[in-house]
C-alpha cells in the first residue's frame, strides 16, 4: 500500500464512487482477513482507505509489506486517538462520492461492493443505503440480519431506531453520501457509542434506500470494542446529548426518552454481566427519565428477577 498524502486527494478519479474506510488498532492478527475481502473486490470506481490508529502490535507492518498492483489503496499513520478520529481522517481524504466504514475485525461479504455499487449507479440521488449483515459467533455459528423496514417519515425512522429498536445500523452495512456525512464527523470524546450520532444524523437524510443483501460478516468476540461495557452512568447523557446535537427540532421532545433508554441499555449490559446494584441503579435512573419506557417487559422482567431473586427463573 501508498501512504496516503496530498497526491492521494488530487489524483482521485472524477468518477470514483465508493470510499471503504477501515480504522484500525492492534488488529494485525485479523486485518489481512479484512484487506483481502475488501481488495478483492476492488474495481476502478473504488478505493480503500486504512488508517492505522497508533498500534503498538504489528499493525504498520503489516500496511506497508502489502502490495495491491494496480488498485487505488492506501494507508494513513496517526497517533492513537480513538476509532471516532480515525474514521473521521479517512473521511477527509476520501475521494468517493459516497463511503463505507469498515471494522478491521470484519470482513465484507462476498458480491458486497458490486452490489452497492449497481445501486449506487441506478439510484445517484441516495444518501444512506442500508444493507444486511452476517453475525459470526466464536463457536463458527452465523445469523443474517436483514436491513428491516425504514419507514418513510424522518420522525417514525429515528423513533424506530432510537427508540424502539425495531432496526439496527452497523459499520460495514451502511453507505453515506461523503458529502452528507462530513456534516456530522464522528464525537471524538466518546468512547462508546460514538456511531450512534452519525447514523441517527444520516437516518434524517432525504434519501434512503434498502438493499436486502448481506454485506458484511460481524465477528464476535471477547475483546471486541462493541462487547465493552461501559458503567459510567453519565456516559449515556453524553452520547444522547451528541445524537441529539445535529437532528431535526421536531425530534428533540424525544431527548428525555432516549436518555432512558440509554439509561436502560446500561442496565441490560450490566444484567448480563452480573452485576446487580450497577444494573438496578441503572434501571431507577431510567423509571425517573421516564417510567413508560423503564415498563417495558424486556427490561420490567429482569427488574423484577434482581428484586425478587429470580435470576435463573424464566418469566
Amino acid at each position: 500500500m501508498q501512504v496516503a498524502d496530498a497526491r492521494w486527494k488530487r489524483d482521485a478519479p472524477a468518477d470514483l464512487l465508493l470510499s471503504v474506510i477501515i480504522p484500525a488498532y492492534n488488529y494485525a492478527s485479523v486485518l489481512s482477513r479484512c484487506l483481502d475481502s475488501v481488495l478483492m473486490q476492488l474495481t476502478g470506481e473504488c478505493e480503500l482507505i486504512v488508517v492505522d490508529d497508533g498500534s503498538q502490535d504489528t499493525t504498520l507492518d503489516l500496511l506497508r509489506g502489502r502490495h495491491c498492483g494496480a488498485q487505488r489503496a492506501a494507508y494513513l499513520c496517526q497517533d492513537n486517538r480513538g476509532p471516532s478520529a480515525a474514521r473521521n481522517a479517512g473521511l477527509a481524504i476520501s475521494s468517493g462520492r459516497w463511503v463505507l466504514f469498515l471494522d478491521a475485525d470484519d470482513v465484507m461479504a462476498s458480491g458486497a461492493i458490486a452490489a452497492i455499487l449497481h445501486r449506487l449507479r441506478t439510484c445517484p440521488g441516495i444518501d444512506l443505503l442500508l444493507g444486511g449483515h452476517l453475525d459470526c459467533a466464536e463457536d463458527g455459528s452465523s445469523r443474517y440480519h436483514p436491513p428491516g423496514r425504514i419507514a418513510d417519515a424522518v420522525f417514525s425512522r429515528l423513533d424506530d431506531f432510537l427508540l424502539k429498536k425495531r432496526f439496527g445500523m452497523g459499520h460495514g452495512s451502511a453507505v453515506f453520501r461523503r458529502a452528507r456525512a462530513t456534516c456530522c464527523p464522528y464525537p471524538e470524546d466518546l468512547k462508546q457509542g460514538e456511531d450512534l450520532a452519525v447514523f441517527a444524523f444520516m437516518l434524517s437524510s432525504p434519501v434512503i434506500s434498502v438493499l436486502d443483501v448481506p454485506l458484511v460478516w460481524i465477528y464476535k468476540h471477547a475483546d471486541s470494542l462493541r462487547n465493552q461495557l461501559e458503567l459510567d452512568a453519565a456516559h449515556g447523557d453524553r452520547v444522547a446529548a451528541a445524537v441529539f446535537e445535529r437532528l431535526p427540532g421536531e425530534f428533540q421532545h424525544r431527548l428525555r426518552a432516549y436518555r432512558a433508554q440509554r439509561q436502560l441499555s446500561l442496565f441490560r449490559g450490566c444484567y448480563l454481566a452480573g452485576l446487580r446494584s450497577e444494573a438496578l441503579a441503572c434501571y431507577r435512573r431510567a423509571w425517573r427519565l421516564d417510567p413508560w419506557i423503564a415498563c417495558r417487559w424486556d427490561y420490567l422482567s429482569k427488574w423484577l428477577r434482581l428484586v425478587l431473586g429470580w435470576r435463573g427463573t424464566r418469566l
